[in-house]
């Protein structure tokens, strides 16, 4: 497993925000609707997982959220080009949940992001859309910068790790 390199995931957030800005932005002008019917039980499903505080599912909430928003987009080439770099992205986002923002405050944004979508705000859905992945991605790299050892930690080493302590 490749360890998490602070320059990569700083080039893949910034690939993210300019992504998931896109995304946003025409989910609100183009599927504001399928937004108010879907995107409220996604958030649910969010908080459900941040409440049974388990990594594996607060990050699988998390990937749906986000694939909702590239399907409403209208765009298939969002998700299929995002696609790719989804197993690295789950890793990072393991780092997130662990070590930086709350996922309490992970879900708050993406509830505001989904109430820009619904209305059908564009710009402002997509400007919160950019600073949310613009958040995690200065977090979660200064952490690393801080931490040499997060850089270099896997999950497969944490259980590891884990198992040499018991």
């Amino acid at each position: 497993v490749t360890p998490l390199e602070a320059d990569r995931v700083r080039n893949l957030y910034e690939l993210r925000a300019v992504l998931d800005g896109l995304a946003t932005a025409n989910a609100a002008q183009r599927s504001a609707e399928a937004a108010r019917d879907e995107g409220p039980a996604v958030i649910a499903r969010g908080r459900a997982a941040v409440r049974s505080r388990s990594i594996a599912r607060m990050i699988a909430a998390d990937m749906e959220f986000h694939f909702l928003l590239y399907r409403l987009s209208g765009n298939p080439l969002i998700a299929e080009v995002s696609g790719p770099h989804w197993s690295y992205l789950r890793r990072v986002m393991g780092e997130v949940l662990m070590r930086g923002s709350t996922p309490d405050d992970i879900w708050n944004e993406h509830e505001a992001i989904l109430d820009e979508v619904k209305a059908g705000r564009a710009s402002a859905a997509e400007k919160l859309a950019r600073a949310h992945i613009a958040g995690a991605s200065d977090v979660l790299t200064s952490r690393m910068a801080k931490t040499p050892a997060v850089a270099a930690e896997t999950p497969s080493s944490r259980k590891r790790a884990v198992r040499r302590v018991r």
